[in-house]
């Protein structure tokens, strides 16, 4: 008897077999290969916007999206999505009558309806299944702009001075960021790591190459990032909690074991000093406290309305190092409460939720879907990272977002006949009868 092979779901793709690569497919991956390329342009008034070199495709998906769309928007999550930028102008425009708006404020305001606009076109532009091309896409542009980033981090050492290192912090292509380029790397880390189709030699080699770059830049969020996406990947992609909790525990442990014995060598004991250094800084976490505490008074005293967006950067300034400056909250959740008010901190809190619960959904069905557990696990990544960094501007946090809208959030099940019924539970009957 020949065996029956059930076939995968709508927007899945068969073990080994390569999606078809058209025309918006390719401007979508080529968006999230050149996310991490990023130079900072100057403003009239002097404050600082931050570009991509992903805008250059950008143009060329929302035109697919408007000729030929290929998809549909699940309502409910298109519209937390949708309903943040559109508070965000009405709390804005409530604010510019009582200050004047920078054009800090106008291009994050235009920037929100912008990052949203394109995570729809992205789904609206691309085919069923295009989520683990565009997903491979953002870890190859991680992996490049990480090599690029480990080279100009050894001629610092050697006394070469390039903007790819911050101080002593690895910037790469994102320069004066090294905390948003960890983030990046912190993504391309865990799709790289749990890609199925590269073999074991090639996710060992790049992943190395990529954890190797998020110690160079010195982030404590982007590594804690990378640490909860690969661990809850790794739940997620295993249904038995115990089995997993078990190889997990033997990872670490193995893990431990060999740290302990490097760390009894000479050169062991200083690179941990030496890194240790890199990492540890008392002073970035006293002055996030001073923002915190500066972000919920003036919460308390705009908790509708907030102040719009931009509000807190424009009407704080701070000493730091004799020069006065403006800074943002540091903390996503807290910059939603001041700038949009509660409402904007519920939509926010919503977003990312119903997102990741969406993923996990379909991670744990059967037959799963294939992306659903690296969207999620990267979606509650990015949640964590955004406890201490402003992280709603990513451009890979709306790519990961467009991957969770695009996934189907329940199986397609056919009904069937009658008859058909009754001819498969016959066949079945005499099939155990002959067994």
């Amino acid at each position: 008897m020949a065996r029956v092979v059930p076939a995968p779901p709508r927007g899945e793709l068969r073990r080994g077999q390569r999606p078809s690569l058209p025309g918006p497919l390719v401007a979508a991956c080529l968006y999230a290969a050149l996310i991490p390329l990023q130079p900072v342009l100057t403003l009239p008034d002097g404050s600082a916007l931050r570009f991509a070199g992903s805008e250059v495709v950008a143009p060329f998906v929302f035109l697919a999206a408007l000729v030929r769309p290929r998809r549909r928007l699940p309502a409910g999550l298109a519209g937390l999505a949708l309903a943040i930028p559109l508070l965000a102008f009405f709390s804005t425009l409530v604010a510019a009558g009582d200050r004047v708006l920078s054009g800090y404020a106008i291009g994050k305001t235009i920037g929100i309806f912008y990052l949203v606009g394109f995570c729809f076109a992205l789904v609206r532009a691309t085919e069923p299944g295009a989520e683990a091309a565009v997903l491979r896409a953002l870890a190859w542009g991680a992996l490049w702009s990480a090599v690029v980033g480990l080279a100009g981090f050894a001629a610092s050492l050697a006394g070469i001075q390039t903007t790819l290192v911050e101080g002593t912090r690895l910037c790469s292509t994102m320069p004066g960021d090294p905390n948003i380029f960890c983030s990046v790397l912190a993504a391309g880390l865990l799709i790289t790591a749990m890609d199925r189709q590269l073999s074991t030699t090639a996710r060992l080699v790049r992943s190395v190459i990529l954890l190797a770059a998020i110690l160079a830049t010195g982030s404590r969020s982007g590594l804690v990032a990378a640490l909860v996406a690969i661990t809850a990947c790794t739940f997620l992609r295993n249904l038995d909690a115990w089995i997993t909790a078990a190889r997990t525990g033997l990872v670490v442990l193995a893990v431990g074991v060999a740290a302990t014995l490097v760390l009894l060598t000479g050169p062991g004991a200083a690179a941990a000093h030496i890194l240790r250094d890199h990492l540890w800084r008392t002073f970035t976490v006293e002055s996030r406290f001073d923002l915190y505490a500066a972000a919920l008074r003036q919460f308390t005293e705009h908790p509708i309305g907030g102040l719009g967006i931009g509000g807190f950067n424009d009407l704080n300034t701070w000493n730091h190092g004799g020069r006065a400056e403006h800074f943002a909250v540091h903390n996503t959740y807290l910059w939603a409460l001041v700038d949009m008010g509660v409402g904007g901190g519920l939509l926010l809190v919503g977003l990312i939720a119903a997102g990741a619960v969406r993923c996990v959904r379909a991670a744990v069905r059967r037959p799963a879907h294939e992306s659903a557990a690296v969207v999620a696990a990267g979606l509650l990544a990015m949640a964590v990272f955004n406890v201490f960094i402003d992280g709603f501007y990513q451009r890979h946090f709306w790519v990961l977002m467009a991957c969770a809208l695009g996934i189907p959030a329940r199986q397609r099940v056919r009904r069937l006949a009658a008859w058909e019924w009754r001819g498969r539970r016959e066949r079945s009957l005499a099939y155990s009868g002959v067994r």
